[in-house]
């Protein structure tokens, strides 16, 4: 059983799909399963989904056949994870190598919190633009 099940939902973001699940699969901390969850898209989502499953044992895929929205998607990823604590990442996200290992030194001393982290909003040249923005 992973310690960590992280959800990511997708709805027609192949432009960006392809470079969030490779930040996420590069954590410095690596107990963890990748549910991804397409909510039928028309676009190439599926494709890399399914290509990246395929080389990555972690990685166990969802594909809707109708929209049903991110609120049931990733319910569906919370009641079909395997691990003690759930993070969600949202498919044009971009995560720091180490996201994880960082915010599991919080449950250390407390594990019946809440954990966010603040966000640096980045061009599509992945350039900094100077944003933050604040998640849970």
């Amino acid at each position: 059983m992973p310690l960590v099940s992280v959800i990511l939902t997708s709805y027609n973001y192949s432009p960006y799909l392809e470079k969030t699940i490779q930040c996420i699969l590069s954590q410095s901390f690596d107990d963890f399963e990748l549910i991804i969850i397409d909510d039928a898209s028309v676009d190439g989502s599926p494709d890399i989904m399914k290509r990246f499953a395929e080389e990555d044992c972690r990685i166990r895929t969802i594909y809707h056949t109708r929209n049903l929205g991110i609120s049931r998607s990733q319910n569906e990823g919370i009641e079909r994870s395997e691990g003690k604590y759930i993070a969600f990442c949202a498919s044009d996200d971009l995560w720091h190598p180490d996201k994880l290992k960082t915010q599991l030194k919080v449950f250390e001393n407390n594990e019946n919190v809440v954990v966010w982290s603040q966000g640096i909003i980045i061009d599509s040249n992945d350039n900094p633009t100077g944003q933050t923005w604040t998640t849970l």
